[in-house]
């Protein structure tokens, strides 16, 4: 049976952070405004333009609320942008999609400033994101890529599927897959062999707009599935563009290998030991870099034995090369560093599948980082 990522947890974990970050703002004497826009009176907008409010609210950021009647014309909507554009006390500007059929969509999100275009929509915010460049994402996908960090889930190397190539989810959506270095099939109505496609991610995201429309017959065992559809029957209960029941039965939304983010032990060591070969090319310049980073003392050991720990004076972390790692003799010393409270670091690890081989690395690893 399938592990469920937990979005509510998530979802309240960033809300608590966004709220203290919010506040260091305030001290600094800087304060957020968002201002959303709606267009008559679509359910489903109504809904998420309250829920907006509602966060911004929690977090501290103020919020103005314009909502217009289904009669606006683009004219007005677009003098309103303008004004909203030229306020310097409102950061970000988000028009609730979709807009009645008089408005033309595409020129409304080009309007709008991409210095406030906190949807991701406009041109220059989209080709900011194609060409890996800072600027505002579409939030969608900027929210699944941290659904899957928050569960753990390796994204680096890993087979990513997209079902669906809309604007505001399927393409970004692979792009921000790209930056994580996943190697991505983005598939579409027109795709031949679907099934084996989707059957071959890792992950496998799927916004089709079609419910149900993948069954457990297009998951391989053990994939990670991001289900981003949402459909309501006549008895208002919610369904996805996959099959839950039968997903579920091959399909893992968490992976068992625990791999906590490496820069937070980067953010966090003020000591390391580095088992290996400082001069070593790509792996001494980035010890270098590390210690740069923490501000930490470096020792550099060329084994595991060479290095003895003083009780006296721990260090926050152990960076160990697995190139010069005897993987007979030196996991129990390991070991014994964790007993002590000592991260592990471990770089140049040939894949994670070696790891779920080896019983006693993987609960190493489970407890610490790969980088």
């Amino acid at each position: 049976m399938a592990e469920i990522i937990d979005g509510k947890r998530i979802s309240s974990e960033i809300k608590e952070e966004l709220k203290e970050e919010v506040a260091k703002l305030k001290v600094q004497g800087i304060e957020g405004c968002l201002a959303v826009i709606q267009v008559g009176n679509d359910a489903a907008s109504s809904v998420y333009v309250r829920n907006k409010k509602k966060a911004c609210e929690y977090i501290g950021i103020h919020s103005k609320s314009f909502e217009l009647p289904e009669n606006t014309t683009q004219e007005e909507l677009l003098k309103l942008i303008g004004e909203l554009n030229a306020d310097s006390s409102v950061n970000g500007i988000l028009v609730q999609l979709p807009l009645p059929g008089h408005i033309e969509e595409k020129t409304i999100i080009n309007a709008i400033s991409p210095k406030k275009d906190v949807d991701g929509f406009h041109p220059e915010s989209v080709g900011s994101l194609t060409i890996g460049q800072k600027g505002f994402v579409s939030c969608t996908p900027a929210g699944i890529i941290e659904l899957l960090k928050r569960s753990d889930v390796f994204i680096d190397g890993k087979n990513c599927v997209v079902v669906g190539r809309s604007n505001i989810v399927g393409k970004p959506m692979a792009l921000l897959m790209l930056r994580e270095n996943a190697t991505v099939t983005i598939t579409h109505s027109h795709t031949k062999n679907l099934k084996e496609i989707c059957k071959s991610a890792d992950i496998l995201i799927v916004a089709v707009g079609k419910k149900e429309f993948i069954t457990g017959e297009y998951i391989k065992e053990g994939a990670v599935v991001i289900d981003v559809g949402i459909h309501r029957d006549e008895n208002n209960k919610l369904s996805g563009d996959v099959k839950y029941e039968e997903a579920a039965e091959s399909a893992f939304t968490a992976q068992s290998v625990h791999l906590p983010s490496a820069s937070d032990a980067k953010k966090s060591a003020r000591f390391v030991v580095y088992i290996g070969d400082e001069e070593d090319g790509s792996v001494g310049g980035m010890v270098k870099q590390w210690s740069l980073y923490t501000k930490s003392y470096l020792k550099s050991c060329k084994s595991v034995a060479e290095y003895v720990p003083d009780k006296a004076n721990l260090p926050e972390a152990v960076l160990v090369d697995t190139a010069y790692l005897d993987m007979d003799k030196d996991i129990s010393v390991l070991a014994g560093y964790t007993d002590l409270g000592i991260n592990l670091i471990f770089c140049n690890l040939p894949d994670v599948v070696e790891v779920s081989k080896n019983p006693k690395l993987r609960k190493l690893v489970g407890i610490n980082a790969i980088i």
